[in-house]
């Protein structure tokens, strides 16, 4: 299950339900949005147009606002003059040049008119469909017949593909590369884009998959090189920046239907660009893209077409013969239901009894539900008072050590946390409120229920951002660290709410990156405000490193950012000690975690997926150390960060030996 779980209504909202307390500030819009939760609504996306009955939306930074329209119609009420313009010169260069045949002067309006011609048209047949360059970003959805498992079968299978694929002539698995990810190659059809056919486009993928936990299936497809599948002549290499598959199960309340059929819905997003030269009235993309999201339609008519008999192609059986059989399959189930005591004729309420059997076998799941529910609102409760008690006596450690109240700001970000001077602008870091995450509960071994977190015992103080000319000294920064030397403190408060939790992401890249993010206590009593929490971090840090990678676990959310990263990082806890090399230090009054996310498989690859968007996603980042015993529940976060649409393009340098301020 991911940590940004719904909030059920009917505490407080209920006058007949106890006074659970007020809902927090941050958590309102999840509690006002509650009915409106699609997967669509996380995404900035404006209707583009309905082709074949399906709905394409385009993919924005910012939903438009008036004066972008006025600037849309300005652009393309340009556009229109361009055409009307080069109709104009052709049809006046094609009366001069029949005018002056073979002639000097023929041939040099003939020039003009190319000149004139290409001078016009040139924006149409070069670049993107944006100012940016770039292709739009397209997104549709769409509900089908079948099961998430179901659905991803048959995106992923070539062998009934030709049944549903209308955009493609082949897909071919070039290399498997482990059991999430492998190389295709595809070859799509012809387009026309009036009055030219464009030559076929092909592209190598690296195609990687998942399956999360709320049972929802993910298909990424990006852009790659492999050398089985050289350009050849006949075909124009495409570029696809992002294309995914996001298949959603029903909700939990929905899935019980009365026809007992599985429903999906699946979202698709598509940024292609086409290459070559494309002549396109609106979008030089859109012409290629659309038989893509009508696969959406195709794919919904094959997958409920299987719930029908194949009367086609099944041999055919005579009326009389097929009655017969019917009769004769009747009498023999009479003997059954009367040895099981059961007669269909006798009891007309059969069917009814079935269902009703049916409804019971799944009442205790039901009841299973709703005493999660009633223990989910008790914790909220408690939390809500907790987190209130434990920011007062981080208000009364605080004044101890003349730090200001710390509150929360309307974007769920703390404020009044003292900052140290560090290398990146603190525009680009913030530090969430905790209470947003859903962690293991108290009876989480037994119950699977997961509570609402409380406020973080760390607090995130500074962020540094290197680039190494030495790549071996990517780790290990806490021994160079001038924020992680404290011999010139004495005083046992001050070196207690000093202790530094630095953890530091090595970043895929050839410039050798690390981000280092430093979290301190400023409480100097924390360890008697959460002896639970310090007993299982005294553990964590005296352990050996197998143990360690088993329990370190990340809590990301992305807030805000395109579809695409939302589909391959979903907002569930992860076990990085699993998948990537993570080396820890330990010093006087800090610790150290490392990630290398340089060298894994699945998470460089989400992590150069998100570093070109860096500076338009927000992301929120939660550190702890997984209960796995009854006397370490519930769990407690260390600390968070939220990356605020960063600025990857200028990292502090490093000498080789040099120190780190």
């Amino acid at each position: 299950g991911g940590n940004n779980g719904s909030i059920h209504e009917g505490s407080d909202m209920d006058s007949d339900g106890p006074n659970l307390g007020d809902i927090p500030v941050q958590l309102q819009d999840l509690v006002t949005h509650q009915s409106e939760e699609t997967p669509l609504r996380s995404v900035n996306v404006v209707v583009d147009s309905v082709v074949s009955g399906l709905t394409v939306y385009r993919e924005v930074d910012e939903v438009p606002s008036v004066a972008d329209q006025q600037v849309h119609v300005i652009v393309e009420n340009e556009k229109v003059k361009r055409y009307l313009v080069g109709a104009a010169v052709a049809l006046l260069g094609s009366y001069l040049i029949m005018e002056n045949v073979f002639s000097i002067y023929s041939v040099m309006v003939f020039a003009a008119v190319a000149l004139s011609l290409y001078y016009l048209f040139h924006r149409q047949t070069v670049g993107g469909d944006s100012l940016s360059g770039k292709p739009n970003v397209y997104v549709a959805g769409h509900m089908m017949r079948g099961s998430p498992r179901e659905i991803y079968s048959a995106l992923m299978s070539s062998s009934n593909r030709l049944l549903w694929d209308g955009a493609n002539v082949s897909v071919k698995v070039l290399e498997v590369q482990d059991d999430h990810s492998d190389f295709i190659y595809v070859v799509q059809k012809p387009v026309h884009i009036w009055p030219f056919w464009c030559r076929p486009r092909d592209c190598v993928l690296l195609r990687y998959w998942a399956r999360e936990a709320d049972g929802s299936y993910v298909i990424v497809l990006q852009s790659a090189k492999h050398n089985a599948a050289p350009p050849t002549q006949g075909t124009v290499r495409a570029h696809v920046y992002q294309w995914t598959y996001l298949i959603c199960p029903l909700k939990h309340e929905y899935r019980e239907g009365r026809d007992g059929l599985s429903r999906s819905y699946v979202v698709q997003t598509v940024q292609y660009e086409p290459k070559g030269t494309v002549f396109a009235w609106k979008s030089k993309s859109f012409p290629f893209v659309r038989s893509i999201l009508t696969n959406l339609v195709s794919l919904a008519e094959y997958m409920g077409s299987r719930d029908f008999v194949d009367a086609v192609t099944r041999g055919r059986v005579g009326a009389d013969a097929q009655a017969t059989i019917r009769r004769q399959q009747t009498q023999d189930a009479k003997p059954r239901n009367q040895a099981n005591g059961t007669d269909h004729k006798s009891n007309p309420s059969f069917k009814g009894e079935s269902r009703q059997q049916d409804q019971q076998s799944a009442t205790p799941r039901e009841d299973g539900k709703q005493r999660q529910q009633t223990q989910e609102q008790q914790q909220r409760g408690k939390k809500v008072r907790g987190s209130t008690s434990r920011q007062t006596r981080e208000r009364s450690s605080s004044q101890a050590v003349k730090i200001a109240p710390l509150t929360v700001a309307e974007d769920g970000s703390m404020c009044g946390v003292p900052h140290l001077k560090c290398s990146m602008d603190e525009k680009y870091w913030k530090e969430p409120y905790c209470p947003k995450f859903r962690l293991r509960g108290p009876n989480y071994l037994h119950d699977k229920v997961k509570v609402t977190a409380e406020p973080a015992v760390f607090h995130l103080v500074a962020t540094d951002y290197f680039s190494f000319e030495d790549p071996s000294e990517q780790t290990g920064l806490g021994y160079r660290s001038k924020k992680c030397n404290f011999s010139h403190i004495t005083d046992s408060d001050d070196l207690m709410s000093q202790f530094t939790f630095l953890v530091c992401i090595i970043i895929p890249s050839n410039k050798n990156l690390v981000v280092a993010l430093y979290f301190r206590p400023l409480d100097p009593h924390w360890r008697d405000t959460v002896p639970k929490f310090t007993a299982l971090f005294d553990k964590f840090m005296e352990e050996d490193d197998e143990y360690r990678n088993r329990r370190f676990k990340l809590l990301p959310d992305i807030v805000k950012g395109p579809l695409v990263l939302r589909s391959a990082l979903r907002s569930r806890p992860a076990i990085p000690g699993k998948k990537v090399p993570i080396h820890y230090h330990k010093g006087n009054n800090w610790f150290e975690v490392d990630l290398d996310v340089s060298t894994a498989g699945k998470a460089k690859f989400i992590t150069a997926l998100a570093m070109p968007m860096a500076a338009r996603i927000v992301v929120d980042l939660g550190f702890l150390i997984e209960g796995q015993d009854p006397s370490e529940l519930p769990e407690q976060i260390i600390g968070a960060i939220r990356f605020n649409k960063m600025d990857l393009s200028n990292p502090t340098r490093i000498q080789k030996g040099g120190d780190i301020h």
